[in-house]
C-alpha cells in the first residue's frame, strides 16, 4: 500500500513538473521560431540536432548507472555522484571544443562561433548537470525535486527570449548569452538543494572503470536514440535547404511536445524495471504491457486533439510556417510507435540487456542516416519524412521481438 501511494505521488510529481515542462517549451519554440524567422530556426534546428545527438556522451551514461545503483541502494549516491560529475567535466570539455569546431565549419555563413562555443556549453555541460541533479532525485524516488529541475531546464531557454523582442540583430548571439546567465543560477540553485542528499566529494576511480562499460552501451543507447530523432534536421541543414528544415524541425518539435506527458510516465517507471529485472525478464512483462496500454491511449487522444488545434498553431507561429501540415499528416503516428518501443526498450535495459538494446539502435541509427543523405542528395528531400516513420517502425520490431525472444528463453 505504501509502495503504491509512493508511486502515484511520484508519478503525480513527474507529471506536474513535465506540465510545466510542456507549456514553457511549447511557448519557448513558438515565441522564438516566429522571432527568429524559419530560415534561421532550421539552422538553430540543425545545429542544436547535431548537439543533440552528441549530448549522451557528455556524461558517458553514469547517470544511468547512479539510477541503477542508488535506486537499490541509496548509500551509493555520493560515489556514483561524484565519478558522474567528473566524467562530464572531461568529456563535455572534449566535446564543445570538437563540435564547436565542426558546427562552425558547417554553418559558419549563418552562425557565429561564440554563439556555437556557448551552446555546446550550455547544453553538453550545464544542461547535462541539471540533469544529472535529476536523476539522483529520480533514484531516490523524490520525482518532486525532478519536476522542478525539468522546468528550470526548461525556463532557461524561455526567459532570454523576451529580450529579444526589441533586437533588431544578432539575436541568436544575445539569447544565447542569456541562457547561459539562467543557467548558471538554476545550477547553484539545485547545488544547494542536493547538498543534503550528498556528502563530501568522494571518488572511487576503479569503480569508475568498472562501470565504464555499462556507461558506454547506455550513452551509445541515448545517441542513437538521438540520431535517428535528429540526424535528419542536421543533414536537411547541410543538404537540403534551411526554410525546409526550419519546417521539418517545427513539425517534430511539435510531437516532441504531445509527447513529453508520456516521457513523464515513462521517467516514473524506469527505476522499477531495475528492481523487477533483478527477478527475470518474466517479471517485467506485466509493467511494460500496462505502460504500453496507458501510453497508446494517450497517444491517441492527444494527436487528435493536435490536429484539431492545428490552425490556431499556425496562427500563433506565423504564415511562414503553414508547410508544417504536409509533414505533421506524415509523422503524426510516431507517438504512437513510440508508446509501444519505448517501454520495450526499458524492459530490456532494466533486465540487464542494454548492450543488446544499443546494438538495435545503432542499427537504425546508422541505416537512418544513410538513407537520409542518398534521398537528400539524389531524390527529395521531402522523402525525409518517410525515413523517419520507419526508421520508428523497424525500431518497435526489432526491440519488439528480441523482448519476446528473452521471455520465450527465460521460460525454457
Amino acid at each position: 500500500m505504501k509502495n503504491n501511494q509512493l508511486f502515484i505521488s511520484n508519478l503525480l510529481s513527474m507529471l506536474s513538473g513535465n506540465f510545466g515542462k510542456i507549456i514553457i517549451q511549447t511557448f519557448f519554440f513558438f515565441l522564438f521560431a516566429r522571432i527568429i524567422g524559419v530560415k534561421e530556426f532550421g539552422a538553430f534546428s540543425a545545429i542544436f540536432s547535431l548537439i543533440s545527438i552528441a549530448s549522451p556522451f557528455s556524461g558517458l551514461g553514469y547517470g544511468n548507472i547512479l539510477i541503477k545503483e542508488v535506486s537499490l541502494n541509496k548509500r551509493t549516491i555520493t560515489i556514483n555522484f561524484y565519478n558522474s560529475i567528473l566524467v562530464l567535466i572531461i568529456c563535455s570539455s572534449i566535446l564543445t571544443f570538437f563540435l564547436s569546431l565542426v558546427s562552425y565549419l558547417m554553418f559558419s555563413s549563418f552562425i557565429s562561433l561564440y554563439f556555437l562555443i556557448l551552446l555546446c556549453c550550455c547544453e553538453l555541460f550545464f544542461q547535462r548537470l541539471l540533469e544529472l541533479f535529476s536523476q539522483c532525485y529520480i533514484g531516490l524516488s523524490k520525482m518532486k525535486r525532478t519536476g522542478i529541475i525539468y522546468i528550470f531546464q526548461s525556463i532557461s531557454r524561455l526567459l532570454p527570449v523576451f529580450f529579444l523582442l526589441n533586437i533588431g540583430h544578432d539575436k541568436l548571439d544575445v539569447w544565447v548569452s542569456l541562457y547561459f546567465t539562467f543557467l548558471l543560477i538554476s545550477i547553484f540553485y539545485c547545488i544547494i538543494q542536493l547538498k543534503k542528499y550528498i556528502k563530501s566529494p568522494r571518488f572511487n576511480f576503479s569503480k569508475m572503470k568498472t562501470d565504464l562499460k555499462d556507461s558506454i552501451y547506455f550513452s551509445i543507447g541515448l545517441a542513437s536514440q538521438s540520431i535517428y530523432n535528429d540526424i535528419d534536421k542536421t543533414l536537411l541543414g547541410k543538404f537540403g535547404t534551411l526554410e525546409y528544415t526550419g519546417l521539418y524541425s517545427m513539425a517534430y518539435k511539435l510531437i516532441d511536445v504531445v509527447f513529453i506527458p508520456a516521457k513523464a510516465l515513462l521517467g516514473t517507471t524506469y527505476p522499477q524495471f531495475f528492481k523487477l529485472g533483478n527477478v527475470g525478464i518474466k517479471a517485467t512483462i506485466s509493467l511494460a504491457a500496462k505502460i504500453i496500454s496507458i501510453l497508446i491511449i494517450y497517444s491517441l487522444l492527444a494527436v487528435i486533439l493536435l490536429m484539431v488545434l492545428f490552425k490556431y498553431i499556425i496562427s500563433l507561429l506565423g504564415e511562414q510556417y503553414k508547410g508544417i501540415g504536409d509533414i505533421l499528416k506524415w509523422i503524426i503516428v510516431i507517438p504512437i510507435l513510440r508508446s509501444i518501443h519505448y517501454p520495450i526498450a526499458d524492459a530490456i535495459t532494466g533486465s540487464g540487456y542494454q548492450k543488446y538494446r544499443s546494438f538495435v539502435q545503432i542499427f537504425i541509427a546508422i541505416g537512418n542516416a544513410l538513407f537520409t543523405i542518398i534521398f537528400i542528395i539524389y531524390f527529395n528531400q521531402t522523402y525525409v519524412i518517410g525515413v523517419s516513420v520507419i526508421s520508428d517502425v523497424a525500431l518497435m520490431l526489432l526491440l519488439g521481438a528480441f523482448y519476446l525472444f528473452l521471455i520465450v528463453r527465460s521460460k525454457k
